[in-house]
């Protein structure tokens, strides 16, 4: 009898706090609010795609710096040397 006791106490708190919930957001208006309506604002769509635009831009700029900080002629060189020296751009 106890268990059937707990789930009933159980139920009527998850219930006790729906209805608080409920209540809460009927007093401050959060309820019949049309959230399809914010989809449709042009403005939202130019700052996604500014937004979109500027991390691309800056996700781009440090690979870019990166590697133009090689020394391009003399990367290739090493790898022309052959033998036990030239191995790829990176050794030990």
């Amino acid at each position: 009898m106890a268990k059937t006791e707990k789930k009933l106490t159980a139920v009527r708190e998850a219930f006790t706090k729906r209805q608080l919930i409920s209540t809460i957001a009927d007093d401050t208006g959060l309820t019949n609010k049309e959230v399809g309506a914010a989809l449709r604002d042009p403005m939202l769509w130019m700052q996604f795609g500014g937004l979109s635009l500027a991390t691309g831009i800056l996700a781009g700029l440090y690979p870019a710096f990166y590697l133009s900080a090689f020394n391009v002629i003399g990367v290739l060189r090493r790898q022309q040397g052959g033998g036990a020296r030239g191995g790829g751009l990176r050794k030990g």
